[in-house]
């Protein structure tokens, strides 16, 4: 099968592992991202939403909240561990008007009636990002919204290149992507998001510099342990040797040192939150 994510797809169900078991730190770092789109997209009650790489669910949730009983929501996201975190939650909490979808977003046939489709940066990892947002498009009723958070310039976001040059003493971390190929920073030019949304066929595309700093823990120690686990040196820290965890960890504990706040380690993170519309 020529399928031209795969390799995304087998990447985020690797990830997804990881990230279901610490579903709540990463829900407690990314909230402020989440809240703020979802408070731009003006979502209302009724609404038929559908949340391109819901991951573990928390926007999905929100989302559901919003929309109330008499909207939809649907959860998409090709990482099998983190829907199934993601199902869990969304059964504890009683949630009857939210369901959730094993599927690549990219190609996916969806009904197309959506008022809203949106997502916390699950939209940067693209193979052929117009093509995927043309059928995103698809998926939106005439009028309907597209709002959406992604990542501006890599060294603009600090807790990503803060601990990967901390573990870089330590151990081999890979280069960084090239611009515009899949990758949490795909989307950090203003002009491609414009450009690849116009061709998708949106129209009134706008995109919002928004910046947070974000808590990735109440202290060092948790700090380190969040950023070790589950942050941006996860990957090259997968195949490390134990004697170089211990190490790596020490190395980007002292470099979180200077970015300790009272109330707890703030790493800056910058992002566009974009919107545009799917014509009438």
């Amino acid at each position: 099968m020529n399928d031209p994510n795969r390799e995304q797809i087998e990447f985020w169900t690797r990830v997804g592992l990881r990230w279901a078991t610490y579903q709540e730190r990463l829900d407690r770092v990314w909230r402020p991202l989440g809240d703020t789109a979802i408070d731009s997209a003006g979502v209302r009650p009724g609404e038929r939403v559908i949340d391109v790489g819901c991951g573990c669910g928390a926007t999905a949730l929100e989302l559901a909240t919003k929309v109330g009983t008499m909207g939809s929501v649907v959860g998409v996201d090709v990482s099998a561990p983190m829907l199934q975190r993601a199902r869990e939650r969304a059964q504890a909490a009683g949630t009857t008007n939210l369901k959730f979808i094993q599927a690549d977003a990219s190609a996916y046939a969806f009904i197309n009636n959506a008022d809203l489709i949106f997502s916390r940066t699950g939209v940067m990892f693209f193979s052929d990002p117009v093509a995927a947002f043309a059928n995103l498009r698809r998926a939106l009723r005439p009028g309907g919204r597209l709002v959406f958070v992604c990542l501006r310039d890599r060294e603009l976001n600090l807790w990503w290149t803060v601990p990967l040059a901390a573990a870089a003493t330590v151990v081999t971390v890979d280069p960084p992507i090239p611009p515009l190929q899949p990758s949490p920073f795909s989307l950090a030019e203003k002009s491609f998001v414009t450009t690849i949304l116009d061709r998708s066929g949106f129209v009134e595309v706008a995109c919002e510099a928004v910046d947070y700093d974000v808590i990735v823990g109440d202290d060092l120690d948790s700090a380190s342990d969040f950023v070790v686990n589950a942050g941006s040196v996860a990957g090259a820290l997968a195949s490390a040797s134990e004697d170089q965890r211990v190490r790596a960890r020490a190395a980007i504990r002292q470099a979180l040192t200077q970015y300790v706040t009272s109330t707890g380690v703030a790493l800056h993170a910058a992002t566009w939150i974009v919107r545009a519309i799917n014509p009438c």
